[in-house]
């Protein structure tokens, strides 16, 4: 055996051993020196669970019929490194997204590790995209919500984004609908099993309102306010025995399925006027102001009042809308005639804290409480308020002064 010979047995010797030794001592450091901080980092990985989505809960009319609920749409994204044939690939994608083949050919073909190429798509686009079986090419499935009937009932049934930010039952019913996520660990318990966390999905919202009635309340609500040349109008319908709210329409309305964009370009349009917009009542305030009259044995259906041309309260001249006096009158000719001066007598004859009193309690200046998000309370001023004055006790009696929705 030369001296060369054993000079390279040597050094080969010499390296498998330091190698031998580092190997051991890298060992040592994380198995021993290490140990407790990987077996930290491993459990904090192990210990955070991934949250399993919910389905998010329907909104059907009180006949079962669909307003509301969970879809699908596809993003397809792609890992360009993993691309081999970048001009097929785009050739073919171009079939069926919406990027000409040219641009995709560019995202394609770059050392990108990943690149979103088309989101939103329909499940045929996905299933078609699927069949093509390309490499590097990936189908993600987003839920989102869908309404099947585009904008019929917009205002009622409203949207929220991501953020649970919205309008209308979407937006008041969030939480119930929303359900609860349910959690999945990255590790298996002791017996080699999955902690998995099953999620609860959301309720099924049932309405009172019809389907089919909802339809025509808004086909005859569009009609009315192009033919008056209106801005706008609303109409609700209700059950008066029970209260139960059949239909609820404002025109102009909105089509929830189209949220984002309308968010950029008219947010205004989800504000829903039925609740959130106040106006002056008018003279069918006149109805409130007679029913407490009425309860509180000041007059009954056919006392008399004198109706005259005007009548002065608090400095101001009250006028009936025809500018006439009508004589000795019926309550009944006060409501039939809708005589504003009349109505001023009834107010103050029972003075304001009867006469507010009946106000509040027909829940003027205050929220229903119905089960829609942005609703406003609106206005009722009152004795003891800084911009009260007395002129107030008697136009408040045919609904101007007062702010309602």
């Amino acid at each position: 055996m030369t001296e060369t010979f054993k000079y390279r047995l040597l050094v080969l010797g010499a390296i498998l051993i330091g190698q031998g030794l580092l190997l051991i001592g890298q060992l040592a450091r994380w198995q021993v020196l290490s140990h407790v901080l990987l077996v930290q980092k491993a459990h904090s990985i192990q210990s955070q669970p991934r949250e399993i989505d919910p389905h998010r809960g329907m909104i059907l009319d009180r006949n079962g019929h669909i307003l509301a609920m969970e879809d699908f749409t596809y993003r397809i994204t792609a890992a360009p490194r993993w691309v081999k044939d970048p001009d097929r690939v785009a050739a073919e994608l171009a079939l069926w997204l919406p990027q000409p083949k040219a641009e995709l050919r560019e995202t394609l073909a770059s050392d990108a590790l990943y690149a979103l190429l088309a989101k939103g798509m329909s499940p045929q686009v996905a299933e078609a995209v699927e069949e093509l079986n390309l490499d590097g090419v990936q189908i993600t499935p987003h839920s989102c919500r869908f309404y099947p009937e585009d904008s019929l009932a917009g205002h009622l049934l409203g949207f929220v984004n991501a953020e649970g930010q919205g309008f209308g039952l979407e937006k008041h019913y969030y939480e119930l609908l929303g359900g609860q996520p349910g959690q999945r660990w990255a590790a298996c318990d002791p017996l080699g099993l999955l902690r998995d966390v099953p999620p609860k999905n959301g309720a099924n919202l049932y309405l009172a309102m019809d389907y089919l009635l909802q339809q025509q309340v808004e086909q005859e609500l569009a009609r009315g306010v192009e033919e008056s040349r209106a801005t706008g109008g609303t109409v609700i319908v209700m059950d008066p025995r029970t209260g139960a709210v059949l239909a609820w329409a404002s025109y102009p309305g909105y089509n929830p399925n189209l949220f984002p964009e309308l968010a950029s370009t008219n947010p205004q349009r989800f504000v829903d006027p039925a609740i959130s917009k106040q106006y002056e009542p008018g003279s069918v305030a006149k109805v409130l102001t007679m029913a407490g009259a009425l309860d509180s044995g000041l007059v009954n259906p056919r006392t008399a009042i004198q109706d005259s041309e005007a009548i002065e309260i608090g400095g101001q001249i009250i006028y009936n809308w025809d500018r006439k006096g009508h004589g000795l009158v019926s309550m009944e000719d006060v409501l039939a005639l809708s005589l504003n001066v009349c109505a001023a007598q009834l107010s103050t004859r029972m003075g304001s804290h009867t006469f507010y009193g009946y106000l509040n309690a027909f829940g003027l200046g205050q929220r229903t409480g119905i089960d829609l998000s942005g609703e406003s309370a609106g206005r009722l001023k009152q004795p003891g308020d800084t911009d009260w004055t007395e002129s107030e006790l008697g136009v408040n009696s045919f609904g101007q002064g007062v702010a309602v929705t």
